[in-house]
């Protein structure tokens, strides 16, 4: 009788998304697509572009035993980094990402154009110190080192790295080394089975192998004033899922192609009128 319950728990949340797989919030398999203007001069691509900006919806991706699935975010870009205690240190008191190691927790803080800092914190908190001024996005553990994406975009600048967070055997404390500059400044990534790392950059995907080889997958991409927040690598169908304002991005690891899509159209944003009128007179549309 409990198990009927759920089931019919689920269902009834269910209602109204599109395949809801057991425990994923949203699955995304069988979204609508939206049409991207091609020209990202013209008048259209302006209105579409603001218009996802100003969304509510502020979607995460991840991947569960069934699908790939997304959550709903708070608007602002994403939630604080899951830690079992509240990180602060000097000015910064919210902490971007945060991972786990033996130790106790490295913490990432990034305050945009007002600075950012590593921190390594004891299990509980109490206790912690300050490892570099990097501008951390997000972690990925590899062996027994961290890989971190750190960066910064603000009006024309956009740059980043990927570093190396590592404790040598004997030593008291955490330290970090330039994995590789990266061109634009980073917003997520993930690690393929393979060892390949996929990261969104402000304006693209790229791809960086164990030789430290960069390729772009997706170039000129539409995603840059959608603050893309999550990734997930569907290996099996060879694609990227990437959680963004409004829109869940999808790209070919092969052909390097892009889709965005959402729930339906009822998850698209409408621009009021008088808004609309405003672009097309502000472009000459």
């Amino acid at each position: 009788m409990q198990r009927v319950q759920q089931l019919l728990l689920i269902a009834a949340f269910c209602v109204g998304r599109t395949t809801c797989a057991l425990g994923c919030d949203f699955a995304v398999s069988n979204w609508q697509m939206v049409s991207v203007p091609k020209d990202r001069d013209s008048v259209e691509f302006r209105l579409w572009e603001h218009g996802a900006n100003h969304s509510e919806h502020n979607w995460a991706v991840y991947h569960d035993a069934h699908a790939v699935c997304a959550r709903l975010l708070n608007r602002h870009r994403r939630n604080d980094a899951p830690l079992p205690f509240t990180a602060s240190a000097g000015s910064f008191s919210r902490a971007r990402a945060a991972v786990k190691v033996k130790d106790g927790w490295l913490v990432g803080f990034n305050r945009g154009e007002w600075g950012g800092a590593l921190y390594w914190f004891s299990p509980d908190g109490t206790d912690r110190y300050k490892i570099s001024d990097h501008q951390i996005v997000d972690f990925i553990q590899s062996g027994d080192s961290v890989l971190a994406i750190q960066g910064l975009a603000h009006l024309s600048l956009s740059e980043g790295s990927i570093l190396r967070v590592f404790k040598t055997s004997g030593a008291r404390r955490w330290r970090v080394k330039t994995f590789l500059t990266l061109p634009k400044a980073p917003e997520t990534f993930a690690m393929h089975s393979d060892g390949t790392l996929y990261i969104v950059l402000t304006d693209s995907l790229v791809s960086v192998d164990r030789g430290r080889h960069l390729t772009t997958v997706h170039r000129n991409a539409a995603w840059g004033l959608l603050y893309p927040n999550s990734l997930v690598l569907d290996e099996a169908s060879a694609k990227a899922y990437i959680g963004m304002r409004q829109f869940v991005g999808e790209v070919s690891l092969i052909d390097g192609t892009a889709k965005y899509s959402v729930p339906d159209e009822g998850y698209l944003n409408r621009l009021p009128k008088d808004v609309e009128e405003g672009i097309r007179k502000q472009h000459g549309g």
